[in-house]
């Protein structure tokens, strides 16, 4: 079997869990939704958690390369400029991992576990980027984590009312906010 394979199993998870959640879906739909057997992800993925795993896993990977442009920006103009066109351009107002943490919270404690670490990796990335982009600014991790909840606010709010805008509304407002950081 070939990892091409397990690329396009994985993506299926990732755009059904996105939609579902976690909780509400199972290695059968996934297989359903691939045109493949159940067994065909099993070979794979044995438990459902290490298909959501996997799933996570390689969510952070793209978005760190998605973000790439983001975290190279050279002020917080740029930042904020590559932010909404990314948001502006996305298909989904969701994130996975804003909601497998959601959903695993107080339920889960291995997979809270690694929701925590990878949020945790994407605030280290936060923190080095505004520590750069924004080095008078009192504490870059609290910055970090204001930015991550903010973000993670306006995708629920898109998400449960169906609009895309509200996401890059808010990230417009929150560049407001913050350019005044560094003065």
């Amino acid at each position: 079997m070939s990892k091409e394979t397990k690329q396009k199993i994985l993506a299926t998870a990732q755009e059904l869990i996105q939609v579902k959640g976690c909780n509400g879906i199972t290695i059968s739909d996934v297989a359903t939704k691939f045109g493949v057997s159940k067994g065909h992800v099993t070979y794979y993925f044995p438990t459902k958690k290490e298909l959501i795993v996997a799933a996570l896993e390689a969510n952070a990977s793209q978005r760190s390369k998605a973000y790439a442009s983001i975290y190279a920006a050279s002020n917080i103009d740029d930042f904020f400029h590559e932010c909404i066109a990314i948001a502006k351009s996305q298909k989904t107002t969701s994130c996975l991992l804003g909601t497998v943490s959601q959903e695993s919270s107080g339920l889960d404690k291995e997979l809270q576990k690694k929701c925590c670490m990878l949020l945790q990796d994407w605030e280290e990335e936060l923190i080095s980027t505004f520590r750069r982009i924004l080095p008078k600014a009192q504490s870059h991790k609290h910055l970090a984590t204001f930015f991550l909840a903010q973000l993670q606010g306006a995708l629920l709010l898109a998400k449960a009312q169906k609009d895309p805008i509200i996401l890059v509304a808010n990230l417009e407002m929150l560049h407001q906010m913050m350019k005044h950081l560094d003065t």
